[in-house]
């Protein structure tokens, strides 16, 4: 029987310190399987459900990238095509403030559906600059838009979270089958104040990933100090079902591997002390 297990966050701080400074394969043209490398997507192999497919009618190279709202049997429902940038949607590192995020799109957007842009700049896991966009006429031609960063707060961001999806409308039911969006040629536009802090400066607590999962998960997370760190998984009635950490652990960043062989389908918490 197919099981399909989802761990729920707890308490989290979307934060990653990689070395790349540029958008990851930002014109769509290396895939691996199913996704593009350096995103995640809603695909689920096990559901048979792939919203999101590589497209060769692209705005240059070969490729480009797809999104189409998809019916699910499995899940009895409608699955949208989301894409967020990273390993396990953790985000790219950056070393400048940003003005903005330059890209090119074609939508198919049914029902009051919109194409919704969220960009987020994060400071030591703080978001300081939140850039939103959406999108509600169709566009059968490749169209250009630049999604601003307004910074809420001085200083360099060290982290950023491109999030591309489709949402249903103000009102009514959830986004429609078949709603779609072609996406390629991003870049990050205007670049001020150089960052020069790399090591993490506080502790955090990432989203696990994959997610859903069957049977194992890998949850990240960081530390500022040498300290005591105890990794813990609960279930939905607060009864903790697993010990993934529990011992002296070094500054910088961590991870731990969450089997749930054994266990019940369904949400799961986990915590960081």
């Amino acid at each position: 029987m197919l099981r399909l297990s989802t761990i729920v966050l707890f308490c989290t701080f979307l934060i990653s310190y990689a070395a790349q400074a540029q958008i990851p394969n930002a014109g769509f043209e290396d895939w691996t399987l199913t996704d593009p490398d350096g995103w995640v997507s809603s695909n689920v192999a096990e559901a048979g459900s792939f919203p999101v497919t590589k497209a060769a009618d692209s705005h240059s190279g070969s490729w480009a990238l797809k999104g189409t709202v998809v019916y699910v049997a499995l899940l009895g429902t409608n699955m949208s095509p989301i894409i967020q940038t990273g390993p396990g949607g953790h985000g790219f590192a950056v070393t400048a403030r940003h003005a903005g995020v330059s890209l090119y799109y074609k939508c198919s957007l049914a029902g009051g559906d919109r194409l919704g842009f969220n960009f987020i700049m994060y400071q030591a896991g703080t978001p300081i600059a939140v850039g939103a966009q959406v999108v509600t006429a169709n566009s059968s031609a490749w169209t250009q838009i630049t999604v601003p960063f307004p910074y809420t707060a001085p200083g360099s961001p060290d982290v950023c979270i491109l999030q591309v999806q489709i949402v249903g409308p103000v009102t009514g039911p959830d986004y429609h089958a078949g709603s779609w969006y072609e996406l390629d040629d991003l870049a990050l536009t205007g670049a001020t104040t150089v960052l020069t802090e790399s090591r993490p400066a506080t502790y955090s607590l990432d989203q696990n990933f994959p997610n859903p999962f069957n049977p194992s998960t890998t949850i990240r997370y960081s530390v500022a100090h040498r300290t005591h760190v105890t990794l813990n998984v609960f279930n939905m009635l607060g009864e903790k079902v697993a010990t993934l950490v529990n011992g002296m652990q070094e500054p910088g960043s961590h991870e731990a591997r969450f089997d749930a062989a054994g266990l019940a389908s369904g949400a799961y918490f986990y915590r960081l002390q």
